[in-house]
């Protein structure tokens, strides 16, 4: 039987620090979960592949108490791993999923080097992450600003925190054909010429800082009442298990029949939201990395999002437009950033985003009518 922690895991009571190898590498994540931390997962896992790493997949959806999303080709589970001679494990999950390393054997990650990869939005880290910090020998993130809030978290951690960036050219989610597009498009009874905006989001990553009421702010304000050749298509799959953003949400669309709102309940696949939409138009106050931006731009959508904190590698990509915003301080009525004093983010200054929504409202048209010529 495997021998689990009932408690964290204090690495300094059993070894000294042990360094990344990089030869076999297990990553646990929620492979199986439609969350932005399982795509970071996977992201994670192919990025130390093209490293040269042999990658062992390890799913922890269900051990965290979450239900599976979709079938997941991950079939590794923790208790299988007391059978994988790994010289590492990566688990990508933040502090906030608890512990996530009682789930496994304790000899087995001792001898091993244990590396936690998180993600984080704002500059300002909670302190309660520090007590999971002792459990590991080096801890990653995905951006240099995820790094430097780390540091400034943790100055006694001597261990090595390090930016390991993700391999964005991998394309988790294939590019819709155009025959693929004009389908969606006519089940969703979209006429073909109409300019499409579209947001997808989740609530449980908190409503404010996804800011989709902005959405609606920046679409009406750019696109009078009697403008119906645009459409905004709001995304939200967790919307109905909240419910005061649930009732503020449709409070503010007020029955636009502009604006198409799908939630669980009348949902839309994320591949058929891509194929329906010109532009993807990003309200969000700031973003840990921001996958949703890459998966768009890699299908060759226009994306129109805040330039605070935007990582590098994302804001050379094409099609990104990052516009101008104001530094506010937040605030948080989910009460998930509660334990961070001072914290602040971004409000996309809506000029800005008017501005760029009606440059590529005109290009759009433009090519529409250059295919009407043809």
């Amino acid at each position: 039987m495997p021998v689990l922690f009932s408690t964290s895991l204090d690495l300094q009571k059993y070894r000294p620090r042990i360094k990344y190898r990089g030869q076999h590498v297990v990553v646990a994540g929620l492979f199986a979960s439609a969350s932005g931390i399982g795509k970071a997962a996977e992201l994670v896992a192919r990025t130390l592949e093209r490293q040269g790493a042999f990658v062992t997949r390890v799913d922890i959806t269900a051990e965290m108490g979450l239900a599976p999303s979709f079938e997941s080709e991950v079939k590794a589970q923790p208790a299988d791993c007391t059978a994988i001679d790994a010289t590492d494990v990566v688990v990508v999950l933040n502090p906030t999923f608890l512990r996530a390393l009682k789930f496994f054997d304790q000899g087995w990650l001792l001898g091993r080097c244990i590396i936690a990869h998180w993600i984080w939005e704002i500059e300002t880290i909670p302190d309660f992450w520090k007590g999971d910090a002792v459990s590991y020998d080096e801890i990653w993130a995905p951006t240099e600003f995820v790094e430097q809030s780390i540091r400034e978290l943790l100055p006694n951690f001597d261990g090595a925190i390090r930016t390991v960036p993700y391999a964005i050219d991998f394309q988790l989610i294939d590019t819709p054909k155009p025959r693929e597009r004009a389908d969606v498009r006519n089940r969703l009874m979209i006429d073909p010429s109409s300019f499409v905006i579209g947001y997808s989001f989740a609530c449980g990553s908190n409503y404010q800082r996804k800011n989709p009421e902005a959405a609606i702010d920046q679409f009406r304000t750019t696109f009078p009442d009697n403008d119906r050749t645009t459409i905004l298509i709001l995304r939200c799959r967790d919307l109905n298990h909240h419910k005061a953003e649930s009732v503020e949400l449709r409070k503010k669309i007020a029955g636009d029949k502009r604006i198409l709102l799908f939630d669980d309940k009348t949902s839309i696949s994320i591949r058929d939201f891509y194929a329906a939409i010109d532009v993807y138009l990003s309200p969000s106050r700031v973003e840990g990395f921001g996958l949703n931006l890459v998966e768009a731009s890699q299908m060759g959508i226009p994306v129109i999002t805040s330039g605070w904190r935007l990582p590098s590698q994302i804001a050379s990509l094409p099609y990104i437009h990052s516009v101008d915003y104001d530094l506010i301080p937040i605030v948080d009525p989910q009460g998930q950033y509660s334990g961070v004093k001072g914290g602040r983010w971004s409000e996309p200054r809506l000029a800005t985003v008017v501005s760029k929504l009606r440059l590529l409202r005109g290009e759009h048209r433009d090519a529409h009518r250059r295919v009407e010529a043809e």
